[in-house]
């Protein structure tokens, strides 16, 4: 994955076809168990956007403190849009997916938390420089990758904190796709962050950050 240069960043699947990223679409409050976490909270996805500036190439460094403040983690599948369009139903949707990774929604959760009452946009909160941690797209297969069965992890300082099942989803992805393609045409190189599973935290300095994908590959990160 490249760095952010002229404007553009591009982004790759595993057989070294480079997307340029366009829009990152990232969902909220979208599996039962991190809902839990939030009570209050409506058990419904909320949609919100971060720049490309955000996306953070496996491998790099990722920001412990921003703007003075502790950083979050929240570990999530990700899925990469392979072609511009708007889905008939959730069976077209799958066919945009061109590929599935893992990645992190950092996230201020003082400052979201200090916002929400005002019922403010998240983006202050989650759409800052290098919020958008990203792994390395894995081709989409429909025959091995079952979109209701994916398992991921997320181990932070050695400690297992994450684990997301997508049979657990409020709304499983190709409906997830429907539903922004409500909104949004569908665009070649649009990213989704498909929600976090309970168990985010704070990072700190000199945590090392494992992400382990649908297909038990392991991604990493180190907060600095």
């Amino acid at each position: 994955m490249e760095t952010y240069r002229n404007g553009t960043m591009n982004v790759y699947t595993d057989d070294h076809t480079a997307y340029e990223a366009q829009r990152i679409f990232c969902i909220g409050l979208n599996y039962f168990d991190h809902v839990q976490e939030f009570p209050g909270d409506k058990p419904e996805p909320v949609i919100f956007m971060k720049p490309v500036t955000s996306i953070v190439p496996e491998n790099s460094p990722v920001a412990a403190v921003f703007h003075g403040e502790t950083v979050h983690y929240e570990t999530e599948l990700t899925v990469l849009i392979g072609k511009d369009g708007i889905p008939a139903d959730a069976a077209d949707a799958v066919s945009y997916i061109a590929g599935l990774g893992i990645g992190l929604d950092l996230t201020l959760r003082e400052t979201q938390s200090r916002i929400r009452p005002m019922r403010s946009p998240w983006e202050i909160s989650k759409s800052f420089d290098g919020a958008a941690p990203c792994s390395v797209f894995h081709r989409f297969d429909p025959a091995i990758d079952k979109l209701d069965a994916l398992e991921f992890t997320g181990t932070v300082g050695g400690t297992l904190r994450q684990h997301g099942e997508t049979k657990k989803m409020i709304s499983p992805i190709p409906e997830l796709l429907l539903y922004i393609s409500g909104y949004w045409k569908l665009r070649k190189g649009d990213i989704i962050y498909t929600g976090t599973p309970s168990g985010v935290g704070p990072l700190k300095k000199g945590d090392v950050i494992e992400l382990c994908d649908h297909r038990k590959q392991i991604h990493t990160w180190i907060a600095e």
